[in-house]
């Protein structure tokens, strides 16, 4: 007959197996009238325990009480320590990630603005040349204006002595 006391879990710890903290306690076969009788145990405990665990059925040590826990708790702090490397090398691949991107926009940076550059540049050339085309154009329009105005003076002289000429013929 076997008390179970890790809730399922077949596995029988009462050996020297330390690799658990579940601990399972077997019961001798033998009935309250083999057990000795309270008044009869002496004071010493090792006796003591020996008389109600037979030696096939000793009691757990507190080796094996506490080296299940202990080792359950190595366990999960072996488990944390390598999410934890598992989490670093997930960083160190996102910063080197980061980092190529981070290079790869230098770069683009960099070829961005010797374009800008590029561009700059020859937008003022086209603003340069579009400043002396406006001035050629602005002096012969100025010439053509000088021109047109000296042609109308000529005009104006000419109707006012056609205007005499006509005048003088009537009276004649």
């Amino acid at each position: 007959d076997t008390i179970n006391t890790n809730e399922g879990n077949s596995r029988d710890f009462s050996s020297s197996d330390a690799s658990s903290n579940h601990v399972n306690v077997r019961q001798p076969a033998a009935t309250d009238a083999a057990l000795p009788s309270v008044a009869s145990a002496t004071n010493d405990a090792e006796a003591d325990t020996a008389s109600y665990f037979p030696e096939p059925y000793a009691a757990p040590t507190v080796v094996q009480l506490f080296g299940g826990m202990l080792n359950e708790m190595l366990d999960t702090v072996a488990n944390s320590q390598q999410s934890m490397l598992n989490i670093q090398d997930s960083i160190r691949e996102m910063l080197g990630v980061i980092v190529q991107d981070n290079f790869n926009l230098k770069s683009e940076n960099r070829k961005l603005r010797d374009r800008m550059l590029e561009l700059e540049r020859t937008l003022a050339e086209y603003q340069r040349r579009e400043e002396t085309r406006k001035e050629r154009l602005e002096g012969r329009l100025r010439a053509v204006e000088s021109t047109l105005s000296a042609m109308q003076q000529q005009l104006a002289q000419l109707v006012q002595l056609q205007r005499q000429k006509a005048k003088r013929n009537r009276f004649w």
